[in-house]
């Protein structure tokens, strides 16, 4: 667009461009969604991983995220990751097998999404998270991984099974109830009954 200075009469340009400005707003909102929706977005290539979106500072609860943008991913599972691995070394040692580069080549051959759900302790407190893993580039083994923290999904379904748990018990303590009510009806019926068919029979 050209016009003219209103009071020095000089001629001024203004030039956009449109679709540039709409790839930086597109970049920018996918960005900002992703860093929102998940605690980290990264890729794995080789061995090494390379943080794309995440802040350690962002990450509201139960923090595992890399101590450097880029690094070895085996070093960052043993550092860490497995020191702050819930359950026994049974659970310990399947987590560790289920992250490893070995085992993400060989689920995203054959599924477009493979997903590790893992439980962590961090001062004391349980924390739950999900790694999601997509093949981008499988004959480079180029690996997309989401991580995000799934704690209160994790605690509202707890929350669930308890309530489901308790209403069970509920429900079998009424049965238990009902049944010896009828046991006893049955008995103080049956009693009466006796004389009558007794009496009829006489």
């Amino acid at each position: 667009m050209v016009t003219r200075h209103p009071r020095t009469g000089d001629i001024i340009a203004f030039i956009t461009e449109q679709e540039s400005n709409d790839e930086k707003v597109r970049k920018m909102l996918m960005t900002t969604i992703l860093a929102h929706q998940f605690d980290m977005v990264a890729y794995l290539v080789g061995e090494e991983y390379g943080v794309v979106i995440g802040d350690s500072a962002g990450i509201r609860q139960g923090n595992i995220f890399p101590v450097s943008q880029k690094g070895i991913y085996k070093q960052y599972l043993e550092n860490q990751v497995l020191p702050v691995l819930d359950g026994d070394r049974q659970y310990r040692d399947a987590v560790m097998k289920a992250l490893s580069m070995e085992q993400i080549a060989l689920q995203t051959r054959t599924q477009a999404l493979y997903e590790v759900d893992i439980a962590i302790v961090i001062d004391g407190e349980t924390y739950y998270k999900r790694f999601d893993f997509y093949s981008f580039e499988p004959e480079t083994e180029f690996y997309i991984v989401l991580m995000s923290d799934t704690t209160e999904l994790n605690r509202e379904q707890a929350l669930r099974n308890e309530q489901l748990r308790e209403a069970l018990e509920e429900a079998e303590q009424a049965n238990l109830a009902k049944t010896a009510f009828l046991s006893r009806m049955s008995h103080e019926i049956r009693t009466p009954m006796n004389a009558i068919i007794g009496i009829d029979t006489i």
